[in-house]
Parts: structure tokens; C-alpha cells; sequence
């Protein structure tokens, strides 16, 4: 009865009370910050996003990362190539090309800098990475140690010097399970994490022989939740499933063993949301199969996905209504909800933003979906 208990004490503090405090923090509005203290962001320069061309007109954005010199570094999946932007937004020089061979990309999914000083760039499409220095020199490749790639990637280091990558994704039926693979780079040691198995709804799924191989397309539900996963500077990996506000910790032996959550109200589904994502699923229909509108729930997602500073505070985007400026939820290490910033219209949750001391870059999109880079300069009063 104890046990069972415990997980409803400590309920009826207003800002955040924590049950059993080694395992989970449960939170409520409105956090620790007040009107003098809570912090705010202000933008500095916005990068791309018009109609002309060059090296700022970007096609798929899916990294981005700030270095010591408060430079940008912008990573394009479409043109297969980094772009280096002074802090006002003038262009540096641009890295690589498409192909196999050196200093070129077959498919970038993500950068990170590495222990080393160098910028780790994934090229999932000749799975290894890509190291530069600052001066846009290509260092060395490294090959991967998983099979499996995700675009925007949310892999990275941490303070240890350690790269975790996802290893694999196996999928049965409903239920896939995601194996993070984890390798010091100074000695080559490597091993695995993996998340608890996540259940996923599907419309169905269409299989199709392409010659000696099948082929199999799964229909998952609009508006149901997906796994994501980051990992912090201390070297713990953290997952959520986004139908709830709980983003939880995995312990070295594959346990979740710390859990922070915020009451949150979620944001409803309209018919007309369902409608719309309904005429994405045409090809669907077409070959074959059938849709279920009343497996759709009535209210969206959470979360739309998280994040970690190099402070190593937990910052998180909820869902949010259309035409509202997007809301960030800031957690300080020990998962103490600090309050709510409010950034601009339509920043995007994959790439994550990047921070590095009281500087964000982060991607934006517009209705078109034609991405641009923002800088902010986190104000923290008081510090």
C-alpha cells in the first residue's frame, strides 16, 4: 500500500512537487519564475527564408549548430552541403557536394560538435561521418556503428566524450523497439541502450513483391503519439512517447529511473485537422487499404519533442494551436519546471535548436515550408 502510495504525495505543491524525488518529478504551472526573473528570448538575425537564391536560399534544413566564434553552421539535406554564416547573417563559405568521395554527401541527417573541437556531420547515406575542423577542413571520416538512420537526427555527444547514434529499429507488427548505439571515440569502446518498446497505431499496412524482396508500407494514425529520444551532457539517454507530458530517463541498465512530467492540456483535434491529414493518405486508399477515421483521436499529441542546452536544462515543445507563436517549456537539471518562453511563429521541433551559452539558432518554417534560420539571445535576468 506504501508503494502505491507514493506516487501521490508531495501533489499540492503549486509549482512542482516531487514524488519519491529519486525517481519522478511531477510539475505545475506556472514554474519557478516570476515577472523579474523569467527568461525571454530576442532575436538577432534571421538567415534565409526569401525568395532569392544563393547560399542562404535553403532547401531541407536539418542541423544547425553555433561555434565559438558565435558563428552559424546550417545543415542542407537537399543541396548536400554545410553553410557558414557570420553572427549578422553574412555567408562564410559552403562545405561539400553530392557523392562518395571525400568532403561530398550522399544524405546529411544532423551535425554535432564533438570532443575534439571538430564538427561531426552524419552522412546516412554512406554511413560515416563526415569531421571539420572550424576552418571548413575536412579532418577525417569515421564509420557508424548502427545500420539504421533517422532525418533530423537526434543524436550528439556528451560531456564524456561519448557519440550516441541510433544502432537499429526493429519493427513487429504495432510494436518497434530502438536500440541506441554508444562509442567513446578516443578508444573505439562501443555499447548499446535500448528505449522500451513503443506501440504505435496503424490504419494497416500494404506489402508488395518488388522482384525477389517485399516491400511493406505502414498507415499510422494521424495525431497519435511517436517515440523521440535526445540525450543530455551527462550522458543519460531520455525518451518520451508524445501522447503524454512525461519525458523519461534511462538508467545504464536499461531502466527508466528518473521521469519529470507537467500537467499540460492538450490541444483538440478539429474536423478539419482530420480532414486535412486524411488527403495524405490518398496513396493509401489507392493501394488498397482503409481508413478508419474513428481511430483519430479528439486531441493531438503533447509534445512535440525535446531538447537539452550545454547547462544541461531540459527544454521542451509542446503542442500548440495553429497560429499561436511557439511555446518552449524549460526543466533545470533535477526536473524542476522553470516556466514557459515564447518564441516565434512556426519554430520547428526537428532539427532541435541548438544552444551554446546565452545564444539559440533554431529553424523556422513558413507556410510553404521554405526554412530559414533564426539566432536568439537567451535573456536570463538576473544572471
Amino acid at each position: 500500500m506504501l508503494i502505491a502510495l507514493l506516487p501521490l504525495l508531495g501533489c499540492d505543491a503549486e509549482t512542482g512537487g516531487r514524488d519519491d524525488a529519486s525517481f519522478i518529478v511531477r510539475n505545475r504551472p506556472p514554474g519557478e519564475w516570476d515577472t523579474t526573473d523569467r527568461w525571454r528570448l530576442v532575436e538577432e538575425v534571421r538567415i534565409g527564408g526569401g525568395a532569392s537564391g544563393g547560399p542562404s536560399a535553403f532547401g531541407r534544413v536539418v542541423g544547425v549548430a553555433l561555434d565559438s566564434l558565435a558563428r552559424v553552421w546550417v545543415a542542407d539535406e537537399l543541396q548536400h552541403q554545410i553553410s557558414v554564416f557570420e553572427p549578422d547573417g553574412r555567408h562564410v563559405r559552403s562545405i561539400g557536394r553530392k557523392g562518395a568521395g571525400p568532403a561530398e554527401f550522399q544524405r546529411i541527417a544532423g551535425m554535432r560538435w564533438g570532443p575534439d573541437g571538430n564538427l561531426w556531420v552524419l552522412d546516412a547515406g554512406n554511413s560515416r561521418f563526415a569531421v571539420y575542423d572550424t576552418a571548413g577542413k575536412l579532418v577525417t571520416t569515421r564509420s557508424r556503428a548502427g545500420n539504421a538512420s533517422v532525418s533530423p537526427w537526434p543524436g550528439g555527444f556528451d560531456n564524456q566524450g561519448r557519440l550516441y547514434d541510433l544502432g537499429s529499429r526493429h519493427q513487429q507488427g504495432e510494436t518497434s523497439v530502438t536500440t541506441l548505439a554508444r562509442v567513446n571515440v578516443s578508444t573505439g569502446a562501443a555499447d548499446t541502450l535500448k528505449l522500451p518498446p513503443f506501440r504505435q497505431m496503424f490504419f494497416g499496412s500494404i506489402t508488395r513483391s518488388d522482384g525477389p524482396n517485399k516491400r511493406t508500407n505502414q498507415a499510422p494514425v494521424p495525431f497519435t503519439g511517436t517515440q523521440v529520444w535526445a540525450v543530455d551532457p551527462r550522458g543519460y539517454a531520455w525518451f518520451a512517447s508524445t501522447d503524454r507530458y512525461r519525458v523519461e530517463r534511462l538508467s545504464a541498465h536499461g531502466a527508466p529511473d528518473r521521469v519529470i512530467e507537467l500537467e499540460n492540456r492538450a490541444v483538440p483535434v478539429t474536423r478539419q485537422d482530420k480532414a486535412r491529414i486524411l488527403e495524405n493518405y490518398a496513396w493509401f486508399e489507392q493501394q488498397g487499404g482503409k481508413l478508419d477515421p474513428s481511430l483519430i483521436p479528439n486531441t493531438q499529441p503533447h509534445l512535440l519533442g525535446f531538447f537539452f542546452d550545454d547547462a544541461g536544462n531540459l527544454w521542451v515543445q509542446p503542442t500548440y494551436p495553429a497560429g499561436r507563436n511557439t511555446p518552449l517549456d524549460v526543466f533545470d537539471a533535477d526536473g524542476t519546471y522553470q516556466g514557459r518562453i515564447e518564441g516565434p511563429l512556426r519554430l520547428l521541433s526537428r532539427p532541435a535548436p541548438a544552444i551554446r551559452g546565452n545564444r539559440m539558432a533554431a529553424v523556422m518554417g513558413n507556410a510553404d515550408d521554405v526554412h530559414s534560420v533564426a539566432v536568439f539571445r537567451i535573456v536570463k535576468p538576473g544572471r
